[in-house]
This record gives C-alpha cells, sequence and structure tokens, in this order.
C-alpha cells in the first residue's frame, strides 16, 4: 500500500477490506488506480528559493478519463454522484452503490438475507449528512452508517403515519440543516434533524423533478409540470411560479442557484428567474444544446450545461451555448447523454452519463515553463523535489542545472 493510499485509509472511515457482508463487493480496478493519482495528491517540499506563479485561464482539459464496467463499475447507467469530506467518490447506479476507498472500487448491492445491506440496487441520488451517506432509491430512502459499515432504511414518518417508499430524485440539505426529499409519486418531505420529524406536502404536486436554495433563503422546488413553488428554508409557502410557455410532458425539471440567480433547465430550454421582476423568463432554446440535465459551474463560475447530447458553457449575455466535449475523438464522452454534473473541491469536473459510466477531468490546464536554477557552490546539479500547494499548486522537476514549473490556478 502506497503512501497516498495510508493518508486516505487513515481518515478514519471504517471500510473493512475483505468484508462481504452488507452487500459489499470489492474490486481491484486499474481504472481507479489511475484515478488515484489525480484524486489525491501529496508531495513533499524541499524548495530552498522563492518562486512565482501566474494563474492560468480556465479551459476545458484535453480529454475525458473514463471509468465503466471494464474498471470495475457495477453498471455503465450512473444517476449520480458525490465526494464526500473524506475525498472518497460515491456513484448512484441502475445495479448498487459504489465508492472509491483510495485503492479498490467498492459495490454495495442488496442482499436478500442480510439486513445490513442496501434494501434497492437503483440508486438515484445522494447526500452527505454529517458522517452518514443518505441513499435514494428507487423504493425510497436509506441511511449508510459509516461508524458501523451497514445500512438503514429511512423509516421516519409524519404525524399521518406516511413513510416514504416511492423514487427518490433529489435529497437537498438546506442552510438551516433541514433535508429535503423530492419524490416521484408522493410530493415534497422536510425532515428536521433536530426534532426528528417528517413533514409531507403534496398539495402542490406529487412528480417532484428537483430543489434548490437560493442566496436569500428561498427555497425553489419544480415539478415536472413546469410549476415552481417558493418556500422559506421552513417550509413555509411563499409562492407558486409557472415557467412561460412550457409544455407539460412529464420530463425531469433541474434547479441550479449561482451567483443569486435561480435557473431552470428543461427539454425546450432554460429559464432564469429575475430579482427585478419576479418571474421567470425564458432565456435560450434547447434547439442547439438538446435536452438539458444538470448544471454545473466551473472555476469562473461559468455555466456549465449538462445535456443528452453532451457538454456546453452557456454564455449569459448572448444566450448562447459553446460545446466543450470533443464528442468526435478518442477522448471524448463515453455517451454524450448526460445524467449530472459535479465540479469537486478540487476543480475537478464529473460527468455521469445513461450508459458510458462515469468520466472525468481537471477543468483547467497546466502551464509549463523553464526556470533557470542558479548553480550551487562546489556542485554541478541543482536537485529539486516536487512541492504541492493549496489553492496554487507548483510542481517541479529538475535534471542538471534547469527544471520545469508547472502552475495550477
Amino acid at each position: 500500500m502506497n503512501d497516498m493510499t495510508n493518508n486516505i485509509v487513515k481518515s478514519g472511515v471504517p471500510y473493512h477490506r475483505g468484508r462481504t457482508s452488507c452487500g459489499v463487493t470489492m474490486l481491484s480496478a486499474t481504472g481507479w488506480q489511475r484515478l488515484l493519482l489525480l484524486v489525491v495528491v501529496f508531495f513533499s517540499t524541499i524548495v530552498q528559493f522563492p518562486i512565482a506563479a501566474v494563474a492560468a485561464p480556465w479551459r476545458l482539459a484535453a480529454g475525458f478519463s473514463t471509468f465503466t464496467t471494464a474498471d470495475g463499475l457495477s453498471d455503465n447507467t450512473v444517476q449520480c454522484c458525490l465526494r464526500d469530506r473524506y475525498g472518497f467518490l460515491w456513484f448512484g447506479t441502475s445495479n448498487g452503490l459504489n465508492c472509491f476507498d483510495g485503492r479498490n472500487n467498492i459495490v454495495f448491492r442488496n442482499i436478500s438475507d442480510d439486513d445490513d445491506a442496501i434494501g434497492n440496487n437503483v440508486v438515484t441520488a445522494l447526500l452527505e449528512n454529517g458522517d452518514d451517506l443518505w441513499v435514494g432509491s428507487s423504493s425510497g430512502l436509506y441511511c449508510y452508517h459509516r461508524a458501523q459499515n451497514r445500512f438503514e432504511r429511512f423509516g421516519t414518518k409524519t404525524k399521518y403515519g406516511v413513510g416514504i417508499y416511492c423514487i427518490v430524485r433529489k435529497i437537498y440539505k438546506t442552510s438551516n440543516g433541514k433535508i429535503w426529499i423530492c419524490t416521484l409519486g408522493q410530493g415534497l418531505f422536510i425532515y428536521d434533524p433536530a426534532s426528528g420529524t417528517l413533514q409531507q406536502n403534496s398539495l402542490h404536486g406529487c412528480l417532484i423533478s428537483d430543489v434548490a436554495q437560493m442566496a436569500d433563503g428561498t427555497v425553489a422546488v419544480v415539478q415536472m409540470s413546469g410549476v415552481v413553488t417558493l418556500y422559506d428554508e421552513d417550509g413555509n409557502l411563499r409562492r407558486t411560479l409557472s415557467l412561460p410557455g412550457y409544455v407539460n410532458e412529464k420530463n425531469y425539471i433541474c434547479l441550479y442557484s449561482s451567483v443569486g440567480e435561480l435557473w431552470a433547465g428543461t427539454d425546450d430550454g432554460i429559464y432564469r428567474l429575475r430579482s427585478s421582476s419576479g418571474s421567470f423568463d425564458k432565456v435560450a432554446t434547447a434547439t442547439t444544446c438538446g435536452a438539458i440535465r444538470s448544471f454545473a459551474s466551473d472555476p469562473q463560475r461559468n455555466l456549465l450545461v449538462g445535456t443528452n447530447r453532451g457538454i456546453y458553457r452557456f454564455d449569459v449575455a448572448t444566450a448562447s451555448f459553446v460545446r466543450l466535449d470533443n464528442s468526435f475523438a478518442m477522448s471524448g464522452l463515453t455517451d454524450t447523454n448526460i445524467n449530472s454534473l459535479m465540479v469537486d473541491s478540487e476543480g475537478s469536473l464529473w460527468v455521469t452519463t445513461n450508459s458510458g459510466g462515469v468520466n472525468w477531468m481537471p477543468l483547467r490546464h497546466d502551464i509549463f515553463g523553464a526556470v533557470a536554477i542558479p548553480q550551487m557552490a562546489g556542485n554541478d546539479k541543482t536537485a529539486v523535489q516536487s512541492s504541492f500547494n493549496r489553492p496554487m499548486a507548483v510542481c517541479w522537476s529538475a535534471l542538471r542545472r534547469d527544471c520545469s514549473l508547472r502552475t495550477n490556478s
């Protein structure tokens, strides 16, 4: 086990290697080992002189790394992904929950005679809450307790005895700590961890597609019909809005809050909630990009759009789309039908697809330049080891008197 793996394993998360209970299958995958070199990087530093570096402009890198069933992923239909507080990566697929723990891809599946196993293999939503992982499925909600390495069905019910038993579309934690659960069939649920109570709201629709909290604390919930309901963060109704011109075809609609604005993505375009008017305007059609499935932001806060035709950057000023992935190259997406986008804390873009597994790449290129190092007295060679510092990484490599400098903004 190398040093990078040791650092991950020592993080305190109790994964038990070799254990087969709890529906765990452990797979050794060379693809994940390649990912290890990029996800968690620790360099020692021996640099005895000042250095200067410039920030790199944002650009999408040349190609994607792919993680599919060939690399140990349990299924190529991936609905959602999450990077947890320990840096581990979780992927919800149509055939189990996957976790890359620093060395292996661990697959959690249902086992009929194991009470500690996950109860459903179709994973549709993920949320980290404290040290637990909340897992939405096609038949309700489960909690993975890391301390005990076991799953438990979310059994809390409303005061009327209603539990969560249908498809969970989204799990979202608001700034006050309450957890909002969007379902397809039972409407909206709000769980308060402080009181341990669960509330259901199905008066405003039962097919809830997405939820997002705005900068002022308002929580927006969108139905598949195109109706957007605004609540305060305690779940009290404020008002209801509609997406103008939207034709209800019972397709998924995604919401995204960024830089004080709320965006809605549909099969026919992008809508924006304008604070000045308090209503939605349609700002772009989906003719060029295709049906919109997910939003994200790059490090410069540009709006990234995942569609059923690939990844685009949306230019707000010109209301135009710029294609970011190269679908014709060998390094392009394994599937352009995208289910979700995630930009993690390290500035990497993760793409889950409908039939091509997971695609991944850093959002920034490296910049290389040559730096001459003064010769040390009595020594015609200058040894330089690598260094890594956040938020700007500077990496050195040297042979005799010259070295290469690489910076990441």
